[in-house]
């Protein structure tokens, strides 16, 4: 239980790091434009974004699995 806890805790730290960050990328982003060039422009800078949020979901999901592991296997 604790361990849960304690995953818990430091996923919500990471978030909380992470959080800012993020804001601050789609704050930046410019209402859609009708243009179709402007469009695929934008599209990519929102893909780029996306990525990064994944990166945070793989890497809270990695520490969990090795806590998992490390305190299961040891």
């Amino acid at each position: 239980m604790i361990e849960n806890a304690e995953d818990f805790q430091s996923a919500v730290e990471m978030f909380e790091s992470w959080l800012p960050r993020v804001s601050s990328v789609v704050q930046q982003f410019a209402p859609i434009s009708s243009d179709p060039k402007e469009i695929k422009k934008q599209l990519k800078e929102a893909e780029a974004s996306h990525n990064s949020f994944d990166l945070f979901h793989v890497s809270v999901k990695n520490k969990a699995a090795e806590r998992y592991c490390t305190s299961h296997w040891y």
